[in-house]
């Protein structure tokens, strides 16, 4: 039996902020737009997938982990979300790539280890790769996002800065780059699916 995949797209068109300084960015746009392309993608493949929320309306942290909950069978939970390293008024500095998972080593580490593996070798050109290595030496960081607190294996992916320029118009507007990040981030997750 395949793997289901949970797409969770970021936030919502309700929930104020989550854009570039300039308000051309917005993330639950970009967010769900990368989605939707990974699901068509999945569908292709024959890899279960839902997308949770469906539309651009946030449910809430918790009403998304009580959704993911009721799914049944093995699943991974996949929030996918672009970064940010001010208050969303001015331009930063920050660039780069993170993945996060809840504390402890549990399933989630090795399905985002493979999914950080893998964007590294499609995206040669990205030079910053936030990681965790001090804490437990494997490459995502840990913490107590509520996204990540499902009964199954969730891993939540921080592509780029939002207030940055450079990864603004070098990844997150570049039509090549995010055909690039869908087609990367299909294959891997076809992979999950069948681990």
């Amino acid at each position: 039996m395949a793997r289901t995949i949970i797409l969770s797209a970021a936030h919502g068109e309700n929930v104020s902020g989550k854009q570039s300084p300039d308000g051309r960015f917005k993330e639950y746009q970009f967010s769900r737009r990368l989605c939707r392309l990974i699901q068509a993608g999945l569908h292709e493949m024959e890899v279960p997938c839902i997308l949770i929320p469906p539309n651009d309306i946030e449910p809430g942290l918790w009403e998304r982990v009580r959704i993911e909950n009721t799914i049944s069978g093995p699943s991974f939970v996949f929030p996918l979300h672009v970064n940010a390293a001010g208050n969303g008024r001015d331009w930063k500095t920050a660039r780069g790539v993170e993945i996060w998972t809840s504390r402890g080593q549990t399933k989630s580490d090795g399905f985002a280890t493979l999914i950080f593996e893998d964007l590294q070798k499609a995206f040669p050109e990205i030079k910053h790769w936030r990681m965790d290595k001090w804490s437990d030496g494997d490459v995502d960081k840990e913490c107590n996002f509520t996204e990540l607190m499902s009964v199954h294996p969730a891993a939540l992916l921080e592509w780029c800065f939002q207030d940055n320029k450079l990864d603004l118009e070098e990844f997150l507007e570049n039509e090549i780059m995010i055909a690039r990040l869908a087609g990367t981030l299909i294959n891997t997750l076809t992979k999950i699916s069948r681990l």
